[in-house]
């Protein structure tokens, strides 16, 4: 997506990549920041057609004077590009090795700061380039779960059990615990670390004494419960250990979920960096709104 958004904004006459975009290719060799030509006469795919492989932070070129509607940007430089999980690590602030970050939407993602070592993962979790800015270049391990917000969705438009995905919340706070029912929402397959394209989804633990409230709270648990998987196998990576996890999403039951996901892993979690600023500021200033739940 990056290449063909430079590409097009530049008017084809820059074909680059970015460090981070590029290393979740399968193609990349993230030790030397290169196109691995091993790996392409594997897969068949020529080398001579890939994009030019770039840091995260550099002038690509500038803005086409012919693109439709941006006539008034021409000639603005293109400076930055970079993957969206790896954009949403260093957006949180971890930029230290051990820090991490959750992002709840659609599906959800677990990442880590690795610093400059490269992780090798013997748990299951993806080894990748964080960013590499002045030369300096940062690796990470993620973990990632398919299926979060998306599993809301379905509980929305295919069972017709909620008629909001707001609802979810209330209907999760409103039973002591699951009742024995257990979701896998495995709609394309499971991600880490089991990686199993394959798998199906599993509901199980179904009566008739059984509500949409009760599969609310075991769906809303089911992707920080993954999540939490992913952080333990951080534990077994001959890396940094992780020292926090900072959490930032699009679900509309974030506070159950992160309330949740703090009880279910010995990784500290706090929120997203506006959050944590937020609290500062209240700490500081006794007139501050707080605003947002405190999932600490």
């Amino acid at each position: 997506m990056d290449t063909w958004l430079i590409w097009n904004l530049t008017g084809g006459r820059v074909h680059v990549t970015d460090y981070s975009n590029a290393s979740r290719t399968m193609l990349f060799n993230i030790h030397t920041l290169q196109w691995d030509a091993e790996l392409c006469e594997a897969l068949r795919i020529p080398m001579c057609m890939l994009p030019k492989p770039v840091s995260n932070s550099e002038e690509y070129g500038t803005i086409d004077s012919h693109m439709p509607g941006l006539e008034e940007l021409s000639g603005t430089p293109i400076c930055g590009a970079a993957g969206d999980q790896q954009a949403a690590l260093l957006g949180q602030g971890c930029i230290h090795p051990g820090e991490a970050k959750n992002t709840y939407g659609t599906g959800c993602f677990a990442m880590m700061n690795t610093g400059p070592t490269v992780p090798v993962s013997r748990s299951g979790l993806l080894s990748c380039v964080a960013w590499s800015i002045r030369g300096e270049t940062n690796y990470c391990l993620e973990g990632s779960v398919f299926n979060a917000g998306s599993t809301v969705q379905w509980m929305r438009d295919e069972l017709h059990l909620i008629s909001s995905a707001e609802e979810t919340q209330a209907l999760a706070e409103s039973v002591p615990d699951n009742g024995g029912v257990y979701l896998v929402s495995a709609f394309t397959g499971l991600g880490a670390p089991y990686w199993d394209m394959y798998a199906r989804g599993t509901l199980i633990g179904i009566t008739r004494g059984r509500r949409a409230r009760t599969l609310s709270a075991r769906d809303l648990k089911a992707s920080p419960i993954r999540c939490a998987i992913s952080s333990t196998r951080w534990k077994r990576t001959p890396a940094r250990p992780c020292r926090s996890c900072a959490w930032t999403a699009a679900l509309p039951s974030t506070a159950f979920s992160c309330s949740f996901r703090r009880t279910s892993s010995a990784v500290p979690s706090t929120g997203p960096l506006w959050w944590r600023q937020r609290r500062s500021a209240r700490r500081s200033s006794p007139d501050c709104t707080p605003g947002v739940v405190e999932c600490r």
